[in-house]
């Protein structure tokens, strides 16, 4: 038989494709072994095999005789399939969109809501009429700054001045008793604060009890005396505010009966973007989520934990919204649960196995298997005391299509363990047959370490142990700075996100504008600002820091962002001859979020196709999220405004 040596001397020398063939005949079935089993997915391990004979095409005139071929494809494949879980993870993020957490930022705007609360419509009642209109118009009847030049009849431009008035006057009127704020800190107040949710019955009763009283009879006087010119307030009353987020939802597959009959059939947590209008609200009837769980036997699951979460946060997580523990029945109910039923999910867990569903039906927990990370520092060693979790699952429906459930928040307390004084944790009552990925939560290492993404759970009892070398974390730190007054910005959301992959940390700056992102690995990152933190208001953007080098446990300082009014970008997006208007959201590449990162500036078109995006001046590549390729790349002017249609 030929020699190894040989096949690849004829290879590299002539392009032999029959010496080739003979090497890929050979260690096909070893190295699709070893993806298969990295991986957990046969159709990735194939694509991945793939790839690995590509890259010995490529590389079979470098190696050297006596190169034993089956090492090198080894090691290379190893290497495939860690990129490849990055590309996939990366894949998932849906485009444009990173984590978002805003408990932080939240909770320094309550604390300036504390102090200014009592006074704050006496403040309001001092503006001039015309500016109060103005903001009324923008921030509670939510008006785009089109509409709302159109309500009080002046043009973009005026009424952008007359907000901005309206703002620096509620600032100035708090300094001068004795409450510093910022213009941005007014704006999130404006955005956030202006109208608490009343009751859920409360505008049902109103209603009725105005119908009773005839009021709706045309030309029958208001309640309350309110005259024709209150109906912004009426309107308050029967509405919340809806945020035009582009938010993650859940995607709506049916579920199927028998042994698969939970979350396999749906993609929780970033796997489809919907536009704010379908997402699930405040202003939708207050219900009571009911269920049952069943053991793995398909038993009814008395005293399983029960986890109720609501998808649609920008980060693809979720947001817990009640506990409940099931009855001798195994069933559950959680009443008076706002926002309808729109992004709903439960996480079940009996201590032994655990699972993710839909409300409202039975939930039957997979069959549980467990897996053992032994976790080594930087020298080799074992990394005892090191405190991680799951916070994803890789699944796959009962059609074939594969999602991940991110469990950030929701998975059970339980599986956040501690490893060992052998650097070993072990992670029990696992779901068979996907794949888990770890969040290290000690602060010493990096959040994600590459080892510990994807990692398959077999269809037995135990899934076998797997090594993770861990990382030091490293860590990126600035300031965020009003442009114009080199004032710090506080409560402003920073991102990092490493450029090629799916790696991410975020901040949000404290009242000197500082921000630290750390435990993050090594790598090249663009860091940005979230334009759409609360504190910015939508009216503030700022270019990027792009390309950061940041070493293993390196710290990288001094990366300020200047924000700036910036430039606006409007349009209209006219939907195909024959077929009707549906939400789209529009994106742009930029100064804002560099065309090397996934990160982008989106905005979703109103029910008139119409979309408005800030952004720094300069280049500008504006396209369709949809899938189309319909896009048009603009120079912007700071403080201008271009138009780009579609």
């Amino acid at each position: 038989m030929t020699g190894e040596d040989e096949l690849l001397r004829r290879y590299a020398a002539r392009r032999s494709e029959a010496a080739f063939d003979e090497l890929v005949r050979r260690h096909m079935d070893f190295v699709y072994s070893v993806c298969r089993r990295k991986l957990g997915d046969a159709e990735m391990a194939r694509d991945v095999t793939q790839t690995v004979f590509l890259l010995l095409a490529q590389k079979a005139d470098s190696l050297r005789p006596g190169t034993a071929l089956s090492g090198w494809l080894f090691q290379t494949a190893q290497l495939a399939c860690r990129n490849a879980v990055r590309a996939e993870a990366r894949r998932r993020h849906y485009e444009g969109k990173a984590a978002r957490e805003m408990e932080d930022a939240a909770r320094g705007l309550d604390t300036q809501w504390r102090h200014v609360e009592m006074g704050w419509d006496d403040a309001l009642s001092a503006l001039a009429s015309a500016d109060r209109n103005a903001i009324f118009l923008r921030y509670v009847e939510e008006m785009s700054i089109e509409e709302t030049a159109a309500a009080l009849g002046v043009s973009v431009a005026a009424a952008h001045k007359r907000i901005q008035r309206a703002v620096d006057r509620l600032r100035r009127h708090f300094v001068r008793s004795g409450t510093a704020l910022s213009a941005a800190a007014v704006t999130a107040i404006l955005t956030e604060k202006m109208a608490d949710a009343a009751p859920p019955a409360h505008a049902a009763a109103i209603l009725q009890a105005v119908t009773a009283a005839g009021a709706l009879r045309t030309g029958a006087p208001l309640p309350y005396g309110l005259t024709e010119s209150g109906h912004g307030l009426w309107r308050q009353i029967t509405l919340t505010k809806a945020r035009t987020l582009a938010a993650a939802a859940l995607l709506a597959v049916a579920i199927a009966g028998g042994y698969s009959a939970h979350l396999r059939a749906s993609a929780i947590g970033g796997a489809a973007q919907t536009p704010p209008a379908a997402s699930g609200g405040a202003s939708a009837p207050a219900i009571t989520v009911r269920g049952r769980v069943l053991d793995p036997a398909g038993k009814p699951d008395p005293g399983a934990r029960v986890t109720l979460l609501r998808y649609g946060r920008i980060d693809g997580a979720a947001d817990e919204i009640a506990r409940a523990v099931t009855d001798g029945a195994g069933r559950y109910a959680i009443p008076q649960v706002a926002g309808g039923a729109t992004g709903l999910a439960v996480v079940a867990d009996d201590g032994k196995a655990m699972d993710f569903g839909m409300p409202g039906s039975d939930l039957r927990l997979t069959r549980p298997t467990q897996i053992r990370l032994h976790l080594t520092d930087a020298t080799g060693q074992p990394a005892p005391g090191v405190r991680l979790k799951p916070v994803s699952f890789g699944i796959t429906g009962p059609n074939g299509q594969n999602a991940t459930v991110n469990l950030t928040t929701g998975c059970p307390d339980r599986l956040t363990m501690t490893s060992d004084a052998r650097g070993d944790a072990v992670f029990a009552g696992l779901p068979q047959g996907d794949t888990v990925s770890f969040q290290v939560l000690t602060p010493a290492y990096a959040r994600r370490p590459p080892a510990a993404d994807g990692v398959p759970l077999s269809g037995a009892p135990d899934s076998g142990s797997f090594l993770v070398d861990l990382t030091p974390g490293a860590t990126l730190a600035g300031h965020v700075v009003y442009a114009d007054t080199g004032l710090p910005a506080a409560n402003v959301r920073v991102g990092a996100q490493e450029i090629g992959s799916a790696a991410w940390g975020e901040a949000v700056t404290d009242s000197n504008g500082r921000y630290q992102i750390s435990q993050l690995l090594p790598g090249d990152y663009n860091v940005a600002v979230d334009e759409q933190t609360p504190a910015l208001g939508g009216e503030w953007t700022a270019a990027a820091r792009s390309n950061v080098t940041v070493s293993t446990g390196g710290l990288r300082a001094g990366l300020d962002l200047r924000l700036t009014r910036g430039a606006t970008i409007v349009g209209t997006v006219h939907p195909a001859p024959g077929k009707p208007a549906a939400p789209v959201e529009v994106g742009v590449y930029g100064p804002a979020h560099p065309r090397t990162g996934a990160w982008v500036s989106g905005a979703w078109t109103a029910r008139d196709g119409t979309y408005r995006l800030r952004a720094p001046a300069g280049p500008q590549h504006v396209y369709l999220m949809d899938g189309s390729g319909a896009a048009a790349d603009v120079t912007t002017v700071e403080g201008q405004e271009t138009r780009v249609d579609f």
